[in-house]
């Protein structure tokens, strides 16, 4: 009797073995697999750079976007690059900056901050309040229409229609501006688009 409760009891620790081992290889591969998931959404992080004010659904697929998030952004470049004061010219062109792509950088960041010499000297003023913007997808480019009015110590310049483009792309989930021109320029690279009185 004692030796069939003995053998019973020692059958039921091999059982117990045998679970734990499967649980215990059950949790190493859990812990295994969740390590190279976390490796691996740590490699392909993508960081992605939004305006600070959003109040529309944006659609962001790898190197695809939905049109309103290209609108979005490309307000907000025509926002930084003609609503300045002295006082903010130079901050702004320099989170522009930010938003242009890589290989452009150089040239461009040399016409804004000669822009933002200009401002600052002259005391130039400019807002530009936009009328419409035309998407093309198929060649990356937005046609955005407005008016732009210029001041010069206080005192107002000018009033005029005025039609800009860019050209973008968007690489990894960010908006990234290629060239930033007036239509009347479109011939000019970014770097020639400084005039005496702070156009651009």
């Amino acid at each position: 009797m004692r030796f069939n409760l003995f053998m019973q009891g020692l059958s039921n620790l091999k059982g117990e073995n045998r679970l734990l081992k499967y649980a215990g290889a059950f949790i190493g591969i859990g812990f295994i697999a969740n390590s190279l998931v976390t490796i691996y959404a740590l490699e392909h992080e993508t960081t992605i750079l939004v305006p600070p004010v959003i109040n529309t659904k944006l659609e962001i697929i790898g190197n695809s976007a939905s049109e309103e998030y290209i609108r979005v952004f490309g307000r907000y470049a025509m926002w930084l690059a003609l609503n300045y004061s002295p006082a903010t010219a130079r901050s702004q062109f320099s989170e522009l900056l930010t938003m242009f792509a890589p290989e452009n950088y150089a040239g461009v960041r040399k016409s804004f901050y000669g822009i933002a010499d200009t401002v600052e000297m002259g005391h130039v003023s400019s807002v530009f309040h936009i009328t419409r913007i035309k998407i093309d997808r198929v060649r990356c480019e937005m046609e955005i229409d407005g008016v732009r009015r210029q001041y010069a110590n206080d005192q107002f310049l000018e009033e005029k229609e005025r039609v800009y483009t860019i050209e973008y792309r968007v690489t990894d989930g960010r908006f990234l501006i290629s060239r930033l021109y007036e239509q009347e320029t479109r011939n000019q690279a970014s770097t020639n688009q400084v005039s005496s009185n702070g156009r651009h």
